[in-house]
């Protein structure tokens, strides 16, 4: 294959903010040109209605079904049952921000090039690609909290989504001391992956609002040590700043807060208690960051 490795921006990049949190993402090469057992792959220049855009050729043929503004070529496989016919997986992007990419399988064979339609999460984080029986099976990454991974299954004619959500089964909740400290320097989605933090939370907070949390955070800067608490903050990427969240451990005894602010809404508080016992966090015991998210609270 030839062509330079290069991967599109991601969603939080493009906007100029900290990354989402980092995932044990396959390192697949952005190429130009390819080839398979039907002859050179190339990306090429096409129309997007005026607008200047690229699609996949095969043999100096463009591929109508294949233009976005943005197009690469990932991996050229042989389809599993089928080795006289390749694969190619294409990363297709619109150039906005709204979902920054998706993918697309294309069948080549020697009657010509056959594109599937597009599918993802708007996420370029692969996670896993792997042949299972006839089908090629691409693990991805997923902008909802909520969610572990997604799962596109392609055998031929369609890819089949399977979602996987987190689980908690046979979990035990997290505890003080490095338990707490190991999130300092990371991204503050990345306690709600653990199943152990999420119980954590879910101490004081439902499931959902914990995941609610989580995309509360999702645009942000890492977490950090202040006032005896290992600290996230950031908001939801698509409110503009006016989704925002904060989320506290203390170090000393592993107890959790959280804020949830929302422009023009008092603030929604969690894991604050009125009794001055051993694990409970009060008002008075909060971080100084707190102020800027109780801000209109009545007391």
């Amino acid at each position: 294959m030839m062509g330079t490795p290069m991967k599109h921006l991601s969603l939080a990049l493009f906007l100029g903010l900290a990354p989402l949190p980092a995932l044990a993402e396959l390192d697949l090469p952005y190429l130009k040109e390819a080839t398979s057992k039907h002859g050179p792959l190339t990306i090429v220049d096409a129309d997007l209605d005026g607008f200047p855009g690229h699609q996949l050729a095969l043999n100096g043929t463009a591929v109508d079904g294949t233009q976005d503004a943005f197009v690469d070529i990932v991996q050229v496989i042989a389809k599993p049952g089928a080795a006289d016919v390749d694969l190619v997986l294409l990363a297709v992007a619109s150039g906005g921000n709204a979902c920054p990419t998706l993918w697309q399988w294309v069948e080549v064979s020697a009657s010509g090039a056959t594109p599937n339609e597009a599918f993802g999460t708007c996420s370029e984080g692969l996670l896993d690609l792997r042949t299972e029986g006839a089908s090629v099976v691409i693990d991805m990454a997923s902008f909802d909290p909520a969610v572990q991974k997604v799962s596109y299954a392609y055998a031929g004619e369609s890819v089949i989504e399977t979602i996987v959500p987190f689980s908690d089964a046979g979990a035990v909740a997290a505890g003080a001391g490095d338990q707490v400290t190991r999130w300092v320097g990371r991204h503050p989605m990345m306690p709600f992956e653990d199943a152990g933090e999420r119980l954590r939370f879910k101490a004081i907070m439902t499931e959902e609002q914990v995941f609610e949390l989580a995309g509360r955070v999702t645009v942000a800067s890492e977490a950090y040590e202040a006032d005896g608490f290992v600290l996230g903050e950031g908001f939801d990427p698509n409110s503009g700043g006016d989704v925002a969240g904060l989320w506290g451990i203390r170090i000393a005894d592993g107890a959790p807060f959280a804020i949830f602010r929302t422009t023009g809404e008092e603030p929604q508080i969690f894991g604050l208690s009125d009794v001055d016992q051993p694990g409970a966090i009060r008002l008075e015991d909060l971080p100084a960051v707190a102020d800027t998210y109780l801000s209109g609270l009545e007391e």
